[in-house]
């Protein structure tokens, strides 16, 4: 009598199991891409299959939802850009999103010099900040340029004066790897960093579990014209407590400048 009650309160509790059990969640589908640098234009490809299931996005950084545009086609993109994706489907619950950001060159930069680099991550030399090769999340690629120095100083040349109201430079978040983002850029147009153009300050030392690429905006008070800009990074000289590696000098890994 005692197994089979035993046996009664396992059926039922099984059932309850059954009838309390959740969709299955889709997987996030995958964004195939050249780079996200680009010239002119450039394409933006789908991968996920799943019978039942749609890809859908936004173009204008919203997160997607049941009503938004389902990709069919590659994306043709002609300007900078945030492009988020989420796979839906009735019998599912939503995938994660995935976001890639896309951006336009802008003035023409023709040359670049750089100081002090770690001998171990040079990337392919200074042309790495303006070649669009969009750097991935492995610091030993090529298309990564890495410091340990206090500061970090690149001087960068247009073909002719431009004006200029903005900075952009891409830069890799890998907290587990020591890398961090700057503190602080200075912005100047002569080689001896004495006529300052902007300052921006980040949150740098911030606990961030996510190992990222992020784009850095430094904006002017107002354009100056010019054909060449120096920058000053400062990085993080000390790795915070909350950080195993606290006290150490954390790294800087940068791929690409962007003058607009």
């Amino acid at each position: 009598m005692q197994l089979k009650n035993i046996f009664i309160l396992i059926l039922i509790f099984s059932s309850g199991l059954l009838c309390a059990q959740e969709k299955f969640q889709l997987s996030a589908p995958i964004a195939k891409y050249q780079s996200p640098f680009f010239k002119e234009s450039t394409t933006l490809n789908y991968l996920f299959v799943q019978p039942g299931a749609v890809v859908r996005y936004t173009i204008d950084n919203r997160e997607p939802d049941e009503h938004d545009k389902i990709f069919r086609q590659p994306i043709r993109i002609k300007k900078s850009c945030i492009i988020k994706a989420k796979a839906f489907g009735d019998s599912f619950l939503p995938s994660e999103t995935v976001t890639v950001e896309f951006v336009k060159d802008g003035k023409k930069i023709v040359s670049a010099k750089v100081n002090t680099q770690h001998n171990k991550y040079p990337g392919s030399g200074p042309q790495t900040l303006f070649d669009d090769k969009g750097g991935n999340m492995d610091a030993s690629a090529s298309s990564w340029i890495g410091f340990d120095s206090d500061t970090v100083q690149i001087s960068i040349r247009t073909a002719k004066k431009e004006k200029i109201s903005e900075v952009l430079i891409s830069v890799l978040k890998n907290q587990g790897g020591w890398i961090f983002l700057p503190e602080k850029v200075e912005v100047s147009s002569s080689e001896d960093n004495s006529n300052l153009i902007a300052t921006s300050s980040f949150d740098a030392v911030r606990q961030s579990p996510e190992n990222k690429i992020e784009y850095l905006h430094i904006k002017f008070p107002k354009p100056v014209e010019t054909d060449l800009l120096s920058l000053t990074v400062y990085t993080v000289k000390s790795i915070p407590e909350w950080h195993s590696a606290k006290g150490k000098h954390a790294w800087f890994f940068i791929d690409e400048i962007k003058l607009y």
